[in-house]
């Protein structure tokens, strides 16, 4: 189940987003804040497809060794992000 969260709160995360952007025109009322979250969403997004694209070559026998230390220094900035999210998002639309 673990594995199913991310990309679930992805796919939230960008079909809200996106809502707001067409719906609401929110992009314009959030300003530099929403545009700041959007650079976010951009960045942890590109952070899950390497994620898939490593978890991919290790299943092909790749040495996960140097990979998972790369993604263990990697985590903190994917959390901060997240977090940094819902701020910016609270910021923009509070």
């Amino acid at each position: 189940m673990p594995g199913r969260i991310g990309p679930i709160a992805l796919v939230v995360l960008w079909t809200t987003g996106l809502w707001l952007v067409f719906g609401y025109g929110a992009a314009a009322a959030g300003g530099g804040w929403f545009t700041a979250k959007m650079v976010l969403v951009v960045a942890i997004t590109a952070f899950a497809i390497y994620g898939q694209i490593v978890r991919v070559r290790i299943l092909r026998g790749a040495d996960p060794r140097p990979v998972m230390a790369m993604m263990k220094r990697l985590s903190p900035f994917k959390t901060a992000a997240g977090i940094l999210i819902v701020i910016l998002a609270v910021i923009a639309f509070g």
